[in-house]
């Protein structure tokens, strides 16, 4: 008997030719027949990439949808909306899945269907797909007081659709770094969702400054700013949350951005200087 499909959401703006066409063949090459895959083509790229992709199109499965949204948020709640499956998960453009990543998620949903957000394990590879870290298991257990240095819950993400839309789907207020992986999660654990591990590694994370990444090119102030808001919509006071954030910060966090703050970011580009060309690979246990 067939599982029931499960939608993936592939948002896409600015991306690497070489790891988009890699990040859509990962969902074509699955164990599993049973999914769907939604490009949600910002309008600027929709048509170069209808071209691009040309061939991935011809698959019924795939579905290449134009939208003006303004961030990234907002295009994965356009993906949201236009779904139809029970379930869905989202893949981004430079990053892979596992080759059994949906039949791994489809077993976890028959064995335990009162769960509404499952979550993997990953993987860190470099620009050229080489492992650069061992597998960071997913986590069985977790409280809320666990969000407050990060997310506890990490790509692969599997959530129920109609779950999610019921707390407004992923909050668009946050235009950069963190509204998929540790806002929204943080969300639908506040409204109560019911949480489930998957232990095998169904999610590839690729580390990489070839293009522009949320990561690499928000600068450093703006992505702090932004991890302080998050911190606050959920409840955390004023002084505590620039103390944690500058903690975070000591820490790693936004370490990997190539800019410190906008105004270098316009320093550099009037200056002509490929701020990338400083940025160095992390160190991964």
């Amino acid at each position: 008997m067939s599982d029931a499909p499960i939608t993936i959401i592939l948002p896409v703006k600015h991306y690497v030719p070489r790891y988009l066409k890699a990040a859509v063949q990962s969902v074509v090459d699955q164990s599993s027949d049973d999914w769907r895959l939604l490009v949600m083509a910002d309008r600027s790229v929709a048509a170069e990439l209808k071209s691009f992709l040309r061939a991935e199109l011809s698959d019924s499965r795939l579905c290449l949808i134009a939208v003006g949204t303004p961030n990234l948020a907002a295009a994965i709640n356009a993906g949201m909306n236009q779904a139809s499956t029970k379930f869905l998960t989202l893949l981004h453009g430079d990053d892979l899945f596992a080759t059994n990543a949906i039949e791994v998620l489809q077993r976890a949903i028959r064995a335990r269907p009162d769960v509404d957000f499952f979550h993997s394990s990953r993987r860190i590879v470099d620009g050229e797909g080489n492992p650069i870290s061992s597998v960071y298991p997913s986590r069985t257990d977790f409280a809320w007081q666990d969000f407050l240095n990060g997310s506890p819950v990490k790509h692969l993400l599997c959530w129920r659709r109609e779950r999610a839309l019921g707390i407004g789907g992923v909050d668009e207020a946050f235009s950069t770094q963190g509204p998929d992986d540790y806002d929204f999660p943080w969300s639908m654990f506040d409204h109560g969702a019911r949480f489930q591990a998957v232990p095998e590694c169904l999610y590839i994370y690729r580390n990489h400054c070839e293009g522009f990444r949320l990561t690499t090119h928000d600068p450093r102030t703006v992505q702090l700013r932004t991890a302080r808001r998050i911190l606050r919509k959920h409840g955390i006071g004023f002084w505590r949350s620039w103390m944690m954030i500058y903690a975070n910060r000591r820490s790693g966090l936004a370490s990997q951005s190539i800019y410190g703050s906008r105004l270098s970011r316009w320093l550099y580009r009037v200056a002509g200087y490929d701020a990338a060309k400083s940025w160095r690979q992390s160190t991964y246990r």
